[in-house]
């Protein structure tokens, strides 16, 4: 009798937390599943059908130890690309996996993510995104800045655009403001999150910042910006 989808996933679970509790599958157990059906479990995964006696080794590695990081990019039909400049976070927010899932902050040198935009240049793309989980901290481990890095990604030839994704506000400098509102190519366009309006939630949830923070830069943002967009997270 075949097995619904539903019911190998099921299984797959199973197996799963059942490497976990006996220590055979890594921190968070394995299974291989091909064509929908479960083929191996644990440190001893068949890697190939056609070859029973290939097996691969699990390794597992502390992501927060991890140090390399490699900018990158989209690259797809539209003119738009979102371009991972960071990735990771140092923050620890009280209800956030985020750095026990990606790690802590990290990015590569700026001359080296200037490399990637002008390779990005070289292309049809003409808006670029910059993406990461906190990008607003880009550099510190280079004794760089994020503002430093925008006052060059301004002088790469070939992009038209550029847009922030999200950055926090205890990074969002009146220095970054400043220069995007005299830029050429940086879109008014600002997503600042702000989580909660209630400071001592804000406190608990172990966020770098008041809620007067958060109004002092939209504030400023709005005297040397007339026409802006804002956009933000509340819970």
């Amino acid at each position: 009798m075949n097995k619904s989808p539903e019911t190998y996933m099921k299984e797959a679970i199973r197996l799963s937390k059942q490497n976990i509790k006996n220590g055979t599958g890594g921190p968070f157990g394995a299974v291989i599943v091909k064509d929908g059906k479960i083929i191996a479990s644990g440190t001893n995964c068949v890697t190939s059908s056609n070859d029973p006696t290939a097996h691969a080794e699990i390794y597992n590695h502390d992501i927060l130890k991890e140090a390399q990081f490699i900018p990158s990019y989209s690259i797809t039909s539209r003119t738009r690309s979102f371009f991972k400049i960071q990735d990771g976070c140092d923050y620890f927010c009280t209800y956030c996996a985020i750095p026990f899932a990606r790690g802590r902050s990290r990015n590569d040198t700026i001359a080296n993510t200037i490399k990637i935009a002008n390779e990005i240049g070289q292309t049809k793309i003409k808006e670029v995104v910059l993406t990461g989980i906190n990008i607003g901290d880009f550099g510190k481990h280079h004794n760089e800045s994020f503002y430093q890095l925008i006052t060059q990604l301004e002088k790469v030839n070939g992009i038209e655009r550029y847009r922030i994704s999200s950055i926090e506000p205890d990074l969002l400098t009146n220095e970054i403001i400043g220069f995007v509102s005299n830029s050429v190519k940086f879109m008014p366009h600002f997503h600042i999150p702000l989580q909660s309006g209630n400071n001592r939630i804000l406190k608990l949830m172990h966020r770098k910042y008041p809620r007067e923070l958060f109004a002092e830069r939209v504030i400023k943002i709005k005297e040397l910006m007339v026409c802006t967009m804002l956009n933000s997270i509340l819970f």
